[in-house]
């Protein structure tokens, strides 16, 4: 095993891009580096959000919990393991690996909803016959996809009323 000075381990785990925290068998943060103290909002002599988690909770009782979902605050969702050490089959301390996938999370979230939109379109044109009453309805649920990066164009002919597709467009973020 490779030992790493006392003095140098603040930088080797302050290179990772996951968070880390040793807290001791009472649930106390011990350790964070900077990542952690980042997605936890660690501020020293305050209580702490991580001791208060249900995969933190699970893991001093000596549960292994791999990749579960953390909601922080409405805006942050950590995917996180939390790992008893055991010494002599009693739990010493819990290390705690987290990833911020807020932005994961919302992505997700908003392809769903973008979903469930056509959905809803197909399932309300799929009796009707005539396209461009079909493409009309659909048109009226657009506005509701005005979150989502990429997009159609209609365009309604005022004096007609009748729908042109004009084109699609898109980020590739």
């Amino acid at each position: 095993m490779v030992e790493i000075p006392e003095n140098e381990m603040d930088q080797v785990l302050n290179a990772f891009y996951e968070g880390v925290c040793y807290l001791n068998a009472q649930g106390e943060v011990q350790y964070t580096n900077a990542a952690a103290r980042s997605h936890w909002n660690i501020e020293e002599h305050k209580k702490h959000a991580i001791t208060e988690q249900s995969v933190v909770i699970r893991a001093l009782a000596g549960e292994e919990v791999r990749h579960e979902l953390a909601q922080i605050t409405p805006e942050k969702t950590l995917l996180v393991n939390a790992i008893p050490l055991l010494t002599d089959n009693t739990v010493s301390g819990v290390i705690v690996a987290s990833q911020d996938v807020s932005e994961h999370v919302t992505i997700e979230q908003s392809a769903q909803k973008a979903l469930d939109i056509f959905i809803e379109a197909m399932m309300d044109t799929a009796h009707i016959t005539d396209i461009n009453e079909s493409l009309r309805r659909i048109a009226t649920l657009l506005p509701q996809l005005l979150f989502i990066d990429n997009s159609i164009v209609f365009r309604v002919h005022e004096q007609t009323g009748r729908i042109s597709f004009i084109g699609m467009f898109g980020s590739s973020e």
